[in-house]
């Protein structure tokens, strides 16, 4: 190949490196600028209700079960102790605060009344 053939290869690689770049930059402002609209349909849903016999009133064909309830209520209050535990844990500063201006405080009125009783008698 001749310095020409050369030359010229070199300028079309150049040249598609640059349409390829151009490219590029155009395709990434098109990205920037554009609108995108999404619209979200929600499924149709179907609730199936099953008859139940031998309800005597309407009211209990949508009461819960007593042993039903009584398992969530110790579920719940499961959950309850566990939410005070944690509480208390993340107040263990003020709680060790409190706790000592309690023992100081009743550490210093203890004399103070044990001074009174010999006094009055």
């Amino acid at each position: 190949k001749t310095n020409t053939d050369k030359v010229s290869m070199i300028d079309d690689n150049l040249s598609e490196g640059n349409l390829q770049k151009i490219s590029t930059y155009e395709m990434s402002d098109h990205l920037k600028y554009s609108t995108v609209d999404i619209f979200i349909k929600e499924p149709k849903l179907r609730i199936a209700e099953i008859a139940v016999t031998n309800t005597g009133n309407i009211d209990n064909k949508y009461k819960f079960n007593f042993f039903y309830d009584v398992k969530n209520a110790f579920v719940e209050g499961f959950y309850l102790i566990q939410r005070l535990i944690v509480g208390l844990v993340s107040i263990w500063p003020i709680l060790v605060i409190a706790s000592l201006i309690f023992y100081f405080l009743r550490k210093r009125k203890k004399p103070l009344n044990f001074e009174k009783e010999h006094v009055d008698e």
